[in-house]
């Protein structure tokens, strides 16, 4: 029989695995995707665990779905200058 399952996007920290092993998921559970931004080799990396990318040149948008892009997702310093957000 199986009590719980998870399944985790990285290792976890022993301080982790013993909240999870109390039943405590509560750090793990996200109600909205999460994007991160940083620089790599002078291209923007942008990284995310679930959703559907979108990009926009203004940010009251419009906004518009790149169904394509895949996490992550390098783009050009053109492209570095837009507005990017996760939906679900």
């Amino acid at each position: 029989m199986i009590d719980d399952f998870a399944l985790f996007t990285g290792a976890l920290a022993e301080s982790q695995i013993r909240t999870v092993m109390q039943g405590d998921f509560s750090a793990f559970i996200h109600p909205h995707p999460q994007l991160s931004i940083a620089q790599s080799g002078g291209r923007s990396v942008l990284t995310w665990s679930w959703g559907v990318l979108q990009g926009a040149t203004e940010l009251a948008g419009p906004w518009q779905d790149d169904a394509a892009a895949r996490s992550p997702q390098a783009v050009s310093t053109v492209e570095s200058r837009h507005f990017y957000r996760v939906r679900q």
